[in-house]
């Protein structure tokens, strides 16, 4: 009889989620992986969840990216306070800002613990209302840390001693050297030798910029886009990460037709009309400082918001969100009428 259930002990717990981020080269986007039968991914079949090659006997395997995690599950987060931390934040924008595992386990869990999944979410944008809407058990465990980050590739590269393509400057004139009687010293070689086109010391370039058009982003640390007394204070940051795409590595910023690309095209000129009364109206300092309020404010009312993730919905979901706030009558009226076809609301 003692391993009888009593009636009053309620449904049996959820089991905890595990994330794990592997340890990639530092090319690769970082995303998170989960078990394939856990409770968040069963859930939310439309967050775009995709499977991973696993080997036995590891259980199945998920995977979902950084940017989809970090516009779900981010705005509630806060940051820690401690020094180090603080210096972590200034030096990361949402071009390079992505967290471990452990950080994703520890946040989702609490958002599954005080009851996001207690009732079925059949669309994104009433998950979206739920992650808002919800008391935690323990707040503490959204606090971001400074050990919870992991870092993208940096906007601009820098080369550094060590790399295969400075081993092979280096080596050019030290080969060519030991076929002289006198050989001058290192330095006098290196200073002699020429590097030229289609040598692979040609790629030892001591520095490599960014794109020029995206650089504004740079400024967006998250202690720029962070508001603690908001019940969101990572709002801005969130919303970011929707518009910003997978941008982790400097091959993802670079292609005319990458998201992040496509969504600045849209959404600093249309900044600048609002702010500086003109496009070109201000530098990539001031365009960076304005864009948090921008962002939120930048809202569709619930029924007509349909949760664009895929990049050419997203672009399309920010142009209509632009069009309805800033325009006409008219214009809201078309965004009205367009979405009538996408909402069952």
């Amino acid at each position: 009889m003692s391993n009888v259930p009593r009636p009053n002990q309620g449904p049996a717990p959820i089991a905890e989620l595990r994330a794990d981020v592997r340890a990639d080269p530092p090319s690769q986007l970082k995303n998170v992986l989960f078990d394939k039968d856990s409770s968040l991914v069963l859930s939310t079949p439309y967050l775009g969840w995709r499977p991973v090659d696993t080997v036995d006997p590891e259980p199945a395997k998920v995977s979902l990216t950084q940017r989809v995690l970090l516009y779900v599950f981010a705005s509630r987060c806060t940051l820690a306070n401690d020094a180090q931390s603080r210096h972590l934040f200034g030096n990361n924008n949402i071009l390079t800002f992505a967290l471990n595992g452990n950080a994703w386990a520890r946040i989702l869990n609490e958002y599954v613990r005080s009851g996001l999944l207690s009732e079925p979410i059949a669309e994104l944008p009433t998950l979206l209302k739920a992650v808002q809407a919800l008391t935690f058990d323990n707040p503490n465990n959204l606090v971001i840390l400074g050990n919870d980050l992991l870092r993208g590739e940096e906007f601009d590269r820098q080369r550094v001693e060590g790399s295969p393509a400075v081993a092979a400057r280096q080596a050019a004139p030290a080969a060519r050297t030991r076929e002289t009687r006198n050989s001058p010293r290192p330095s006098q070689a290196a200073e002699a030798v020429p590097v030229l086109p289609g040598d692979p010391a040609a790629q030892a370039i001591p520095f490599e910029a960014g794109p020029a058009n995206l650089r504004f982003l740079t400024y967006l640390t998250l202690e720029v886009l962070y508001r603690p007394e908001a019940s969101a204070p990572l709002a801005a940051l969130s919303r970011l990460a929707w518009l910003a795409g997978d941008c982790l590595t400097r091959e993802s910023r670079v292609s005319p037709i990458c998201l992040p690309q496509l969504t600045v095209s849209v959404l600093r000129p249309n900044l600048e009309r609002r702010v500086f009364s003109g496009v070109g109206g201000g530098n990539d300092a001031a365009i960076a400082v304005q864009l948090p309020e921008f962002l939120l404010s930048l809202q569709l009312p619930a029924i007509w918001q349909i949760g664009a993730l895929e990049p050419p919905r997203v672009l399309a979901d920010l142009t209509d969100t632009i069009r309805y706030c800033f325009g006409t009558a008219e214009d809201r009226r078309a965004v009205e009428t367009s979405r009538l076809r996408s909402t069952t609301r």
